[in-house]
């Protein structure tokens, strides 16, 4: 518009200066009303949430996000990329009273001003399963645990756990100092020494390739073992025993409660089983 009014001489240079003047006044009001001045630009944090949270089902929870600017800042909310229903301005609780499984998940708090945007990103997750029970296996045994290898090992994993498997000498002998401790429901049963209440379940298989014991998690052969006398066999089972099949052998990794020795075995046994806690869950 300036040079327009200068090109085509319609305007002095006094009137030049005056238009000059009130467009950089009008464009400094605009900057200012967005929280834009000569020191400071931006939205100023005031409270940020944590990157991680760890709460268990049913506690309360808040968590605080705040910004300033001029105007007001807006705050939202994000839950996996999708809004939740929870906005004000300038400063935002997100809470829960009772916390359900459903609550885990990555959230984002976004603070907008007329002139920027800020997104601060967070974890709501469970607490670390060697809070709950520390970085050595834990044994599973009372009779109404007691599960088949299947089940056993989803028991493990819904309490933020794995099944386990020893990987050196130093690793079962562990394990059997810890179930020497235990408190079995079932006593040990001295009359047959393959009892399914004998034997505790653990993380090893050789289903995918006969004879190639393997990790169940990470598929990688073991390299230590401990196998009982005349183990593994791949025994078919027998008619009038616990389990009989003649199409399919033993095919799962059990570890005996008292000797540490190891045994394949018949995956529909129901016995106590071993959980590990791998990492903070």
């Amino acid at each position: 518009r300036i040079q327009i009014l200068f090109e085509q001489g319609k305007a002095s240079p006094q009137t030049m200066i005056r238009i000059l003047l009130y467009t950089v006044t009008a464009l400094a009001g605009v900057l200012a009303s967005c929280g834009v001045d000569n020191t400071q630009a931006g939205i100023k944090m005031l409270a940020t949430p944590k990157s991680k949270y760890q709460h268990r089902v049913g506690e309360a929870v808040s968590i605080l996000c705040a910004g300033h600017a001029l105007p007001a800042t807006s705050v939202t909310w994000l839950k996996d990329d999708m809004p939740i229903p929870v906005q004000s301005s300038g400063s935002s609780v997100l809470r829960f009273t009772s916390l359900h499984e459903s609550d885990y998940g990555t959230y984002t708090c976004v603070i907008e001003s007329c002139t920027q945007r800020l997104e601060h990103e967070f974890v709501i997750q469970g607490p670390s399963c060697i809070e709950d029970y520390g970085i050595d296996p834990v044994i599973f045994g009372d009779n109404d645990e007691m599960k088949n290898h299947s089940d056993a090992k989803a028991n493990c994993e819904s309490q933020g756990l794995e099944m386990y498997v020893p990987h050196s000498e130093d690793d079962n002998k562990k394990l059997v100092e810890i179930m020497m401790k235990d408190s079995f429901n079932e006593p040990f049963n001295e009359d047959d020494k393959f009892a399914p209440e004998n034997w505790v379940w653990l993380a090893g298989s050789d289903r995918k390739k006969e004879g190639t014991w393997i990790d169940i998690y990470t598929e990688e052969e073991l390299t230590y073992t401990n196998w009982e006398s005349r183990q593994p066999d791949n025994w078919t089972g027998k008619k009038g025993t616990y389990y009989y099949n003649p199409d399919e052998g033993q095919d799962f990794l059990a570890i005996n409660r008292e000797t540490g020795k190891w045994d394949d075995s018949f995956a529909p046994h129901k016995r106590p089983y071993a959980c590990i806690c791998r990492t903070s869950c």
